[in-house]
C-alpha cells in the first residue's frame, strides 16, 4: 500500500491551528486554591448599584456611587497603572438625552509587588466605591429612564493576569418632577451631602 506524500487538506490545518494557539496554564482559566470569584455567574467583579435617592427631582444634581467587588485571590489595575504592561481600569457611562454622569472618581490605588513585575504596581483589591453624580435637566419628563454602564478592567492574581474582561451593567432612574425628590437612601455612604 502506498502512502501518499501528501497530508490530506483537513489535518494540515488541524496542525497549524495547533501551532498558532497560545499555551494558556490551567490556572489562568479558572480560579485555584484560595481564589473565587465575585459573581454568581463566575465574574471576577460584580457592580453593585448606590443610588443616594429613590427618585431624582428634574433640574437637580445627585450623588451616586458603584461598589465593586473584586473577586477573592485577585485584583484589577488601577486607572493609571505606572507600568506599561499593564491595562487600565475604565468606567463609563451611557445615558439618555437630558441625563448625564460626571466623570467617575476611583479612590487612591494600592500599591503592591507582585511576582511577574520587577516594581510594585497600583491595583485596586477587595471592595471598591467609585463615586460620581448625575445630572437631571430642569425640562425632562418625569418617568423611568435607564443608563447602561460599561466596566472594563484586568484581573491579576499574585502570579499572573487574566485577559480583559468588561461587565456591563444597568443604572435605573427614577425622575420625578422639579422640587420632589425621592427620600434618602445609603445615608452610610452619602450622609446628608445631596441637597
Amino acid at each position: 500500500m502506498k502512502i501518499s506524500k501528501f497530508l490530506p487538506l483537513s489535518l494540515l490545518l488541524v496542525f497549524l491551528v495547533c501551532l498558532a494557539a497560545p499555551a494558556v496554564p490551567a490556572r489562568q482559566m479558572m480560579p485555584g486554591a484560595g481564589m473565587s470569584p465575585a459573581g454568581p455567574g463566575g465574574e471576577l467583579v460584580q457592580v453593585q448599584v448606590l443610588p443616594s435617592r429613590e427618585g431624582f427631582a428634574a433640574g437637580g444634581t445627585y450623588p451616586l456611587a458603584l461598589s465593586l467587588t473584586i473577586g477573592k485571590g485577585f485584583h484589577i489595575n488601577s486607572t493609571q497603572p505606572s507600568d506599561p504592561h499593564l491595562i487600565p481600569t475604565r468606567l463609563s457611562f451611557q445615558a439618555p438625552e437630558g441625563i448625564t454622569l460626571s466623570r467617575p472618581i476611583f479612590p487612591r490605588p494600592r500599591k503592591m509587588r507582585v511576582g511577574f513585575l520587577d516594581k510594585p504596581a497600583e491595583f485596586f483589591g477587595g471592595r471598591v466605591l467609585v463615586r460620581t453624580s448625575i445630572n437631571i435637566d430642569a425640562g425632562l419628563a418625569p418617568g423611568r429612564y435607564q443608563v447602561t454602564g460599561r466596566l472594563s478592567y484586568q484581573a491579576c492574581n499574585n502570579q499572573m493576569c487574566m485577559m480583559p474582561q468588561e461587565v456591563s451593567f444597568a443604572i435605573p432612574v427614577s425622575v420625578a418632577p422639579a422640587g420632589r425628590s425621592g427620600r434618602r437612601l445609603h445615608p452610610e455612604f452619602f450622609g446628608r451631602a445631596d441637597k
